[in-house]
């Protein structure tokens, strides 16, 4: 074999080797992407000096989680984190026993965030306390 053909093989070899690679590593990169989607929300019920504010990030495939933080809400009562669809199906995402301070409560909610048109708290028993409109 000649060493120019030699070295067009070697070429040609190195040239793939890099295009694996580079391939490897942007549907890595890109594959994650999706992971991060992030929507806010914020919301107040100014006549009980409550507020709300709300981050929910998607996982791809396994629903979102949801993190708020209400503060104003009474200590000692027992309170309920929920999420409203488009089509008015109040979803449950999970309780809590307020204490003092602003309440930091994360869960895991299941319907896309599509879906969403709200996400409240409550009390226990199904009282609405403050909501935040998911706007888009």
């Amino acid at each position: 074999m000649s060493a120019r053909r030699r070295l067009l093989l070697w070429g040609g070899a190195v040239v793939l080797a890099l295009a694996v690679l580079t391939g490897g590593i942007v549907a890595t990169v890109g594959g994650g992407g999706r992971d991060d989607l992030v929507l806010t929300a914020t919301g107040e019920a100014p006549g009980q000096g409550v507020s709300l504010s709300v981050s929910i990030t998607t996982h791809e495939g396994r629903g979102s989680t949801i993190r708020i933080t209400a503060t104003g809400l009474r200590p000692g009562l027992r309170y309920r984190l929920f999420a409203v669809t488009r089509d008015g199906v109040t979803h449950q995402v999970r309780d809590w026993t307020a204490s003092a301070g602003p309440q930091e409560v994360t869960g895991e909610l299941s319907p896309p965030v599509d879906d969403l048109s709200f996400v409240g708290v409550g009390l226990a028993d199904g009282t609405s306390v403050v909501t935040a409109p998911i706007s888009r």
